[in-house]
């Protein structure tokens, strides 16, 4: 199975490539149709016979990723043939406009949904008024849809421009693949780990919109039936192509997730990404790498243009909701539960780490942090982030000792680009360390 996959890749590879370097060219369109076959190979991960065992507790609520693809690659491209034409409305002023309405908005229906959470329900009190405020809602939601594609293209725009002055382009101006995104409620995905130690082994991505009883039907049935650990996890993004990311937030958050996401397509045609699956230190390297680069895009975007152009959309910030923590440091907090989770698997307590997570979950549930579940799975898949605390792993500090000796982000991509493996990443830290207290 492994030597098809790595067959299947190496043809649809030699496909996406060929209008850069064959000799044959292939249009836009059938090299951007590669790319999409490439993120369909590449997403399934991990053991087989754990892979079907995620797939039978889920397979009612599996997103459909390529209705997605159809219902959203051709919009896109169809609009941004229509901002081309002579009468589309799509100045700076006029884009500015939208994106401050459309963060205002976001954050109106934030406000509203947890309204809606919060009212108590009596059936034959306050139906009306929980109608009117559902009504509301809808029309909010409605109202920001309408602004998505202008946004859209400004957000590209501006990520773009970071690109280009990283010098992270293919030919000329090109960059590859070009920055295309797509504002949508991102599906939820499913991580499995064994119970005994924390280890991510698959992720299935789900639909959106999936129940709770439902995802508590799957982690349970996975507990019971297979002995595995499992998750249902909202994520902030995803690489299809366009990539596809929530559409709350502000616009440091909005131009952050982009980046990230345009990043792992990006890695797709290189042997940094087709390493992903590789092993964990890899597909840690590429996350983190990831998060690193969408913080100094996004820094970058605020410091050169947005100020300046957009200063009202770019100073509201994503976290203004964080819930009071009552003195308590999140990051410390959970740094130390999954020390002692960890020290609890070893000593082959599985019982005792899973209790253990359910207390900590209450305290932090006590001190305003909504937190659902937090188990073995929850644990493999924060960890895949060197820079959360969720995460035991070094590869965050050694990322930002590479970044320090480098001049550019630009320079750090095109390094990294060819590596893939963890062992190689290391030899060329310890090359540029060298170099530098050489000098």
């Amino acid at each position: 199975m492994v030597n098809a996959l790595r067959r299947a890749v190496r043809i649809v590879r030699n496909v996406i490539q060929s209008p850069i370097t064959g000799r044959k060219r292939f249009g836009t369109g059938k090299t951007l149709i590669g790319l999409l076959i490439t993120i369909a190979i590449l997403l399934p991960k991990g053991d087989t016979l754990m892979l079907r065992q995620s797939e039978w507790a889920a397979a009612e609520y599996r997103f459909d990723l390529m209705g997605w693809e159809l219902a959203n690659f051709p919009a896109k491209w169809v609009q941004r043939v229509k901002d081309v034409l002579p009468w589309a409305a799509n100045g700076t002023g006029s884009r500015k406009d939208q994106l401050n309405r459309y963060i205002e908005l976001s954050s109106m229906i934030r406000d509203t949904v947890e309204d809606l959470a919060s009212m108590p329900f009596h059936p034959t009190l306050d139906s009306e008024e929980r109608s009117d405020i559902q009504d509301s809602l809808a029309r909010l939601k409605s109202e920001r849809k309408s602004l998505r594609n202008g946004v859209e293209e400004l957000v590209e725009s501006i990520v773009s421009s970071v690109l280009v002055k990283e010098d992270l382009t293919a030919i000329g101006p090109l960059i590859w693949p070009p920055v295309d995104v797509r504002f949508d409620f991102a599906p939820n995905v499913l991580v499995t780990s064994p119970r005994d130690h924390i280890e991510r082994l698959d992720s299935i991505l789900l639909d959106p919109d999936i129940p709770v009883t439902a995802i508590e039907h799957i982690e349970n049935s996975l507990q019971e039936q297979s002995n595995l650990s499992g998750i249902v996890i909202q994520v902030g993004g995803v690489a299809t192509y366009p990539t596809v990311i929530p559409p709350g937030g502000d616009l440091k958050r909005l131009l952050e997730l982009t980046a990230h996401e345009w990043l792992h397509t990006h890695f797709f045609f290189h042997p940094f990404g087709q390493a992903l699956f590789s092993d964990a230190e890899m597909f840690t390297l590429n996350e983190t790498l990831a998060n690193l680069f969408g913080r100094e895009v996004a820094l970058s975007a605020h410091e050169s243009l947005v100020a300046t152009l957009l200063p009202e959309a770019i100073t509201r910030d994503h976290r203004e909701n964080v819930p009071e923590s009552e003195g308590l440091d999140f990051d410390q907090f959970m740094q130390d539960t999954r020390h002692l989770v960890d020290k609890s698997l070893n000593d082959g307590d599985v019982v005792g780490a899973e209790s253990l997570m359910e207390d900590r979950r209450i305290t932090l549930n006590a001190r305003g942090f909504n937190i659902r579940k937090i188990n073995q799975a929850w644990f493999a898949f924060y960890g895949t982030y060197a820079d959360s605390p969720a995460s035991v792993s070094t590869i965050d500090t050694e990322l930002e000792e590479l970044r320090s000796l480098v001049p550019t982000l630009g320079h750090l991509i095109r390094m990294l680009r060819g590596v893939s493996s963890y062992d190689m990443f290391l030899e060329l830290l310890d090359r540029h360390s060298e170099e530098f207290n050489r000098k």
